[in-house]
């Protein structure tokens, strides 16, 4: 008994020592684990402030992308009135385009009629030109002939001028020559109508001489 009573001893003296080194070693890995959770703690708590840092920064972000998003809102708002007023204007723009078009169709077709009426009207043109330059050489030509003409005609004037003035010279000759006859057969008139008178004269003498000695 006095032996199992010892061994007890001795095995709860064993067992005192091993738990006592369980402990010491559980109290060792405890202050590990503490000294590493402090560490942790220390960690975390470094990492909440940075967080926390982050955080604000982030608010501060935040509150800078509100802002910009509330800038890029109302210049989207702009551009977006502005597109609509870029829409509207591109529609009226395509209306005045379909409109120019049809004008230019319109025009083109003008074009190609004034093209045809330009090509008749530079035919009629080029005819009327040769037409003009024949008129222009029959018209030299005229005035050629024409001062020909006149000249020819100055001079048959002159020449009949002439002619005139020896006709007048001759007329007047013969104006003279017909007054000189005219008093010469006057003169003879009157010679004759002396001479039938003293004719007569003589001629009733000798009839009173006849009748004067018929009576005696």
């Amino acid at each position: 008994m006095v032996c199992y009573l010892h061994s007890l001893c001795i095995a709860c003296t064993h067992t005192s020592e091993v738990t006592v080194q369980f402990l010491n070693a559980q109290v060792r890995s405890l202050k590990e684990e503490l000294e590493t959770l402090i560490r942790e703690c220390v960690d975390k708590d470094e990492m909440i402030i940075l967080l926390e840092q982050r955080l604000k920064d982030t608010e501060i972000d935040r509150s800078k992308l509100q802002r910009e998003n509330a800038n890029k809102e109302q210049q989207i708002e702009k551009l977006q009135k502005s597109l609509d007023e870029t829409k509207d204007k591109c529609d009226r723009i395509k209306k005045e385009l379909s409109f120019v078009n049809k004008e230019t169709d319109i025009l083109k077709q003008g074009q190609r009629q004034a093209a045809s009426v330009k090509s008749s009207l530079e035919t009629k043109l080029s005819r009327s030109l040769e037409e003009n330059e024949r008129l222009k050489t029959e018209l030299r030509q005229a005035k050629q002939a024409g001062k020909e003409a006149q000249e020819n005609y100055q001079r048959k004037m002159e020449e009949l001028s002439t002619e005139n003035r020896r006709i007048d010279k001759q007329n007047a000759e013969l104006h003279n020559a017909i007054k000189k006859q005219m008093q010469l057969i006057n003169n003879l008139k009157r010679q004759k109508m002396h001479v039938e008178a003293a004719t007569a004269v003589q001629f009733s003498e000798e009839e009173f001489m006849k009748a004067l000695d018929r009576g005696t």
